[in-house]
């Protein structure tokens, strides 16, 4: 359990069948199914940095790279993030789970890695 939340996400989960979808196929994040919702977290910028890594491609698309910090929760590399403050949806690069230390495990957590891209893909 994190100690300080500043937002909550839902994590949205593709059918497992759209694995092997087209890549074009249209789907988005509408077509995900929300499996968990309220989860306290902290999306912040990647530690050792200043700032979010943030990309402009040829002046089309913006890619801002941040971290997220979160309750124990069951995310995978193949979700999405919607941070509920924000309204943003996240792609999720990476995800370490962190079991926790105390007699309930009450200090696990989850951190990954969350990309929110704007523009043309």
């Amino acid at each position: 359990m994190i100690v300080l939340a500043t937002t909550t996400v839902d994590i949205l989960r593709s059918d497992p069948d759209d694995g092997y979808a087209e890549p074009y196929a249209g789907k988005t994040p509408a077509d995900r199914e929300v499996v968990a919702t309220g989860i306290r977290a902290v999306i912040d910028i990647p530690v050792g940095r200043q700032a979010g890594l943030e990309k402009v491609a040829g002046g089309e698309q913006t890619r801002t790279e941040l971290r997220l910090a979160a309750d124990p929760c069951d995310l995978t590399r193949l979700d999405l993030i919607k941070d509920n403050r924000t309204g943003w949806i996240f792609q999720v690069a990476w995800v370490v789970n962190y079991p926790g230390n105390g007699p309930a495990g009450d200090l696990g957590h989850v951190e990954a890695g969350i990309v929110h891209i704007e523009g043309l893909v």
